[in-house]
């Protein structure tokens, strides 16, 4: 797991900032997805141990990932919740 935002263990984390925590999340195999957004919830709780807050939409929404709810409801939401945010990481996954 490579993260962007967070660039090196010299990085200072100011605290109080609100950060939008990104990554992939779909693929034809469920246990990979799984795995993902177990690896974002630690990346999360990570960053809040630090003082960091952190919104993210896999811990938050996973829950609702539900055949009836559109696909186009997720790019949106990030839009939106993006707005709010300080600072945007961007988790990338090598599988």
């Amino acid at each position: 797991m490579r993260h962007q935002g967070e660039r090196d263990s010299e990085y200072q984390l100011s605290k109080g900032v609100l950060i939008y925590l990104a990554a992939p999340f779909s693929d034809s195999d469920p246990e990979v997805s799984r795995r993902r957004l177990d690896e974002v919830s630690r990346y999360a709780a990570h960053l809040l141990s630090r003082g960091a807050l952190v919104l993210s939409p896999l811990p938050h929404g996973a829950q609702f990932d539900l055949p009836d709810i559109p696909d186009s409801v997720w790019p949106e939401l990030g839009l939106r919740i993006t707005e709010g945010c300080d600072e945007l990481y961007l988790l990338e996954f090598e599988e």
